[in-house]
C-alpha cells in the first residue's frame, strides 16, 4: 500500500487522472515490482513505463529508468532520465537518479535535439521515440548511422538519416510538408423535375385499311377462261373441217387428199392439247383467285377439270365439290 501511496501521490498534485487509470497504473507498477524482483528487467522497465503512462508519477519514471540500465538499454534509460529532470526538478531522489544516469551515459551515447513544426511525432530507427506530439525532443541514441523520421496527421512524413558519434550532440529541425489538397468533389447535380405534358388535341387515329391478302383478282381468271373457250372453240371448228376433208378423202383417195386431211387431223389434235393446257391453267388460277374477299372456309373444297374429246366434238367443264358434295 505505501509503493501505491507513493506512486499516486505525485499525481495528484500534478494533474487529476480517472478512478480507472489510478486503478491501471497501480496494477502496472505491482507486476513491474515482481518483474524486477524476478529479474526480468526488461519487462519490469516496461511495466513501469505502461504505469508512468496511465497516471504519470516521478516513482513509477525512476524505476523505469533504473531497469533500463540495468537491462543494457542505456539510451532509453538516458532519454527518460531527460524527462525526469524536466518533470520533477525538485524531486530529490528523482533528480539524483537522473543526473547519475546522464553522468553515465553522456560519453558513450549521443544527444540529439530535434524541432519540429509543427508538433510531430518522431521515430528513431524504426521504434516510437515519443508517446505524444511534441515540438521539442530530447534524446539520447546510440551512436552511428541513425534515421529519424518525423510524421504528422495528414501530410507526408520527412526523414534523415543522420551519423553522430559517441559523447556528440546534434540539433535538427523538421518540418512539415504542405497538407495534401482534399480532393475536389463535384457538386450532386440537381433532380431533374418531372412536369406534366400539356394537354393535346384530341386526335382521331383511322384503322389501317387490313393487308391485301395476295390473291389473284378474278379479271385473271376470266382471262384464262376466255381463252381457254377461244382454243376449244377453235378445235371444234378445226375438227368439223377435219371431218370434211377426210369425207372428202373417202370420195376421192389421191395422195394429196390425205396429206391434207393428216395436216388438218394435226391441227386439230394442236388445238385441243392447247385448250387443254390453258383450262388445267386457268383452274389451278381458280385456287389463287380473290372471290370477292370470301372466307377461305366457304370456298370449293375441290376442284377437277375434265374434257371429253370425241371425232364429233369435244367438251371441257370444271368440277367443284363443296362441304362433301359435287
Amino acid at each position: 500500500m505505501v509503493l501505491v501511496t507513493s506512486l499516486v501521490a505525485p499525481v495528484i498534485a500534478r494533474a487529476q487522472p480517472r478512478p480507472e487509470d489510478v486503478q491501471a497504473a497501480a496494477a502496472a507498477f505491482a507486476e513491474g515490482q515482481r518483474a524486477q524482483l524476478r529479474g526480468s528487467y526488461a519487462q519490469a522497465a516496461d511495466l513501469f513505463e505502461l504505469a508512468d503512462r496511465s497516471a504519470p508519477s516521478a516513482a513509477a519514471l525512476r524505476s523505469a529508468i533504473r531497469n533500463h540500465r540495468a537491462a543494457g538499454h542505456l539510451s532509453r534509460a538516458a532519454t527518460l532520465a531527460l524527462r525526469a529532470q524536466r518533470l520533477y526538478p525538485d524531486d530529490a531522489d528523482t533528480r539524483a537518479v537522473a543526473d547519475e544516469v546522464i553522468a553515465a551515459s553522456s560519453s558513450s551515447l549521443a544527444r540529439m535535439r530535434v524541432t519540429c513544426e509543427p508538433a510531430c511525432s518522431l521515430a528513431i530507427d524504426g521504434r516510437a521515440a515519443t508517446e505524444t506530439s511534441a515540438t521539442e525532443i530530447d534524446l539520447f541514441v546510440d551512436p552511428g548511422e541513425r534515421r529519424v523520421v518525423a510524421s504528422w496527421p495528414g501530410r507526408e512524413a520527412v526523414s534523415e538519416s543522420v551519423a553522430i558519434e559517441a559523447g556528440a550532440e546534434r540539433t535538427l529541425e523538421m518540418r512539415a510538408p504542405e497538407p495534401t489538397p482534399e480532393p475536389v468533389v463535384a457538386p450532386e447535380p440537381e433532380p431533374v423535375v418531372e412536369t406534366e405534358p400539356a394537354p393535346m388535341d384530341e386526335v382521331i387515329v383511322q384503322p389501317a385499311p387490313p393487308a391485301d391478302d395476295g390473291g389473284i383478282t378474278p379479271w385473271v381468271f376470266g382471262i384464262g377462261a376466255g381463252l381457254t373457250a377461244i382454243a376449244l372453240g377453235a378445235g371444234i371448228a378445226s375438227g368439223v373441217d377435219t371431218l370434211s376433208a377426210r369425207d372428202a378423202y373417202e370420195n376421192d383417195p389421191t395422195r394429196e387428199r390425205y396429206e391434207d386431211g393428216v395436216d388438218r387431223q394435226w391441227r386439230t389434235n394442236g388445238l385441243f392439247i392447247g385448250a387443254a393446257a390453258l383450262g388445267i391453267a386457268t383452274v389451278v388460277l381458280a385456287f389463287f383467285t380473290d372471290w370477292d374477299g370470301e372466307p377461305e372456309e366457304q370456298r370449293a373444297e375441290t376442284t377437277r377439270p375434265w374434257l371429253v374429246a370425241s371425232p364429233e366434238g369435244a367438251m371441257i367443264g370444271i368440277e367443284q365439290s363443296f362441304g362433301g358434295g359435287t
